[in-house]
């Protein structure tokens, strides 16, 4: 499999917002390709071009289309992190439940914010390659690195949207509230479960490799005594 460099579509007609966000990515380690989209057909242009490893997605960007349809929409094609008005909680919800997009309240600086779930997206979709490759190369993957990276940052990411979903619960119908309650449930319960598995293969793996050095020992003193 070749690596393809990991590349960020930011759909903003914000032309400073875009400027910002670019400057701070450009300062990581593994500086991203980053593509400006300042209308949604752009967007679609270049979504059909080259496919992005994230998206960002303006939740001001003008247009008729409703804002759930559009995060759905490009969440198709990869992940998303939104920044969108608080007053759009009820209608993104239901998208924000998937797990394919991350969702910003629009207010004060939320730059940090964005940039680091940016940063989490970008991480865990690399590790998702490495991983990829490796298999394809029916090389050994540490199955428990392939837990924590790829298991339980997006479950994280699930749980952190529906807790930032719990604190505006007024603006939830009761429906809504039941079902984002019942995501966190059940997100926290997975959690725990890779948590578990995670630690249990690390201690086996340990085990495994203290038999295998007594083994080593064993067979040296023999080969010591035969000599």
């Amino acid at each position: 499999m070749t690596a393809h460099p990991q590349n960020v579509l930011l759909v903003t007609a914000d032309a400073a917002l875009a400027k910002r966000i670019a400057m701070e990515l450009a300062r990581g380690r593994s500086v991203p390709q980053v593509v400006v989209a300042s209308t949604v057909a752009r967007a679609r242009e270049q979504l059909a071009a080259t496919p992005p490893t994230v998206i960002f997605l303006d939740g001001g960007l003008p247009g008729d289309m409703p804002r759930n349809l559009l995060a759905r929409e490009m969440a198709l094609r990869a992940p998303v992190v939104m920044a969108a008005n608080p007053a759009y909680n009820v209608e993104l919800a239901p998208v924000i439940s998937t797990g394919e997009v991350d969702c910003v309240a629009a207010a004060g600086d939320f730059l940090p914010v964005v940039l680091a779930l940016l940063d989490r997206r970008l991480r865990f979709e690399k590790h998702s390659m490495k991983y990829e490759e490796a298999l394809e190369a029916d090389e050994v993957v540490d199955f428990s690195s392939l837990l924590r990276h790829d298991l339980n940052n997006p479950l994280t990411g699930i749980l952190g949207n529906a807790e930032m979903l719990l604190r505006r619960r007024d603006q939830l119908s009761s429906d809504v509230l039941m079902r984002v309650e019942t995501i966190t449930h059940l997100t926290l319960r997975l959690r725990e479960t890779v948590r578990r598995i995670s630690n249990a293969w690390e201690s086996r793996q340990q085990q495994g490799h203290q038999q295998a050095r007594k083994q080593i020992q064993k067979l040296s003193r023999q080969e010591t005594t035969q000599g």
